[in-house]
C-alpha cells in the first residue's frame, strides 16, 4: 500500500459506506487537473550531509526486509500466474519478466542514501510492470484507515482494482525496503518511517507517488472514489494525499464517464 510498503491500514467496524454527489461533482472538475504539491516537509535531526559514512543515520522504522528478493520474485510468479488477480489479462502477464523487474526495482534505491531517492528514479520499474486495468474497474481511495474496507470490497479484483491488486502495487505492497551508499546497497538496520523523509521523498515513499501516477492513468469508464469521513479536516484533502496529487490529477478526462463517491463512515467515532 501507498507508504511504505506500509500502504495501509488497521480494521475496524465501519457500518456505512454513503454516496456523495457533491463531492463527485468537485472530485469530477478536478480530474485531469493540476494541484500545486506540498511544501517539502524537513529532516529532523542530524544533517546527512555530515553525517560521516561509518555512523550512518538511524531510522525509525525496521531495516529491509531480509529476503525481500525472493518475496518480490514470488509475489510476481503468483501474479502472472493469476492466483492474486483473476480478471488481469494473462496474454499481458505472459510478457512481464519477474527478473527484469527485481533489476529495475532494486537498482531504483541501491546505493542510495534512504531520503535522497524521489519518484522518477522509479518510471522505468513502474512502466515495466504496469498491466492494463478493465474499463469500470479502477478504485481509489485516500485516508489511511479505511483501506481494509477498501480491499474487502475490492474483492481480489473481481468487484474492482485498487492500486495494490494492480501487478506494481502487489509486488511492494506492505515491503519495507530502502538503500545506503555502502555496500551491498541495500541496508537491514534501519529504514525511515513515512515522516522521516517527507511526503512522497524517500525509498518507499517515492515508489508509491509514481506508482500512484500511472494508476491514476489507468481511470476508465466508471470510476469509484473511497474517501473517510472521519479524518480530521474532511474527508476530500490536498495536502499530503497520493490521491489527489498523483491519481486524480493523472486521471484522463477525456476517458472518465464518472466518478462516483464513496464515504466510508466509522458512526462511533467523530465525523471530520
Amino acid at each position: 500500500m501507498r507508504p511504505g510498503g506500509d500502504y495501509p491500514g488497521n480494521s475496524f467496524g465501519f457500518r456505512s459506506l454513503i454516496l456523495c454527489a457533491i463531492l463527485a461533482s468537485v472530485i469530477r472538475g478536478l480530474v485531469g487537473t493540476s494541484i500545486a504539491p506540498t511544501t517539502d516537509v524537513a529532516f529532523v535531526g542530524t544533517d546527512l550531509s555530515s553525517t560521516p559514512s561509518t555512523a550512518p543515520r538511524q531510522y525509525g522504522a525496521n531495516g529491509t526486509d531480509p529476503d525481500l528478493r525472493d518475496i518480490f520474485l514470488g509475489r510476481c510468479a503468483d501474479f502472472k500466474s493469476l492466483k492474486v488477480n483473476p480478471t488481469a489479462d494473462h496474454a499481458e502477464l505472459k510478457g512481464k519478466n519477474c527478473s527484469h523487474l527485481w533489476q529495475l526495482f532494486s537498482s531504483s534505491f541501491m546505493y542510495r542514501e534512504a531520503c535522497d531517492v524521489d519518484e522518477t528514479m522509479y518510471q522505468e520499474f513502474v512502466e515495466a510492470a504496469t498491466v492494463t486495468v478493465p474499463v469500470d474497474k479502477a478504485t481509489y481511495w485516500d485516508g489511511w484507515d479505511i483501506y481494509s474496507t477498501v480491499r474487502s470490497y475490492a474483492n481480489e479484483g473481481k468487484r474492482s482494482w485498487t492500486l495494490e491488486y494492480s501487478l506494481v502495487g502487489y509486488l511492494i505492497n506492505n515491503l519495507i525496503f530502502c538503500g545506503q551508499e555502502d555496500p551491498p546497497g541495500i541496508r537491514y538496520d534501519s529504514c525511515p518511517t513515512i515522516e522521516e523523509c517527507g511526503f512522497a521523498k524517500g525509498s518507499a515513499n517515492a515508489f508509491w507517488a509514481m506508482a500512484s501516477t500511472y494508476f491514476g492513468k489507468q481511470a476508465k469508464g466508471q470510476v469509484r472514489v473511497f474517501l473517510n469521513s472521519n479524518r480530521e479536516g474532511g474527508a476530500f484533502q490536498i495536502n499530503e494525499s497520493y490521491f489527489a496529487q498523483y491519481e486524480l490529477v493523472n486521471m484522463p478526462a477525456a476517458e472518465v464517464d464518472a466518478v462516483n463517491i464513496y464515504l466510508v463512515t466509522d458512526l462511533e467515532k467523530q465525523f471530520g
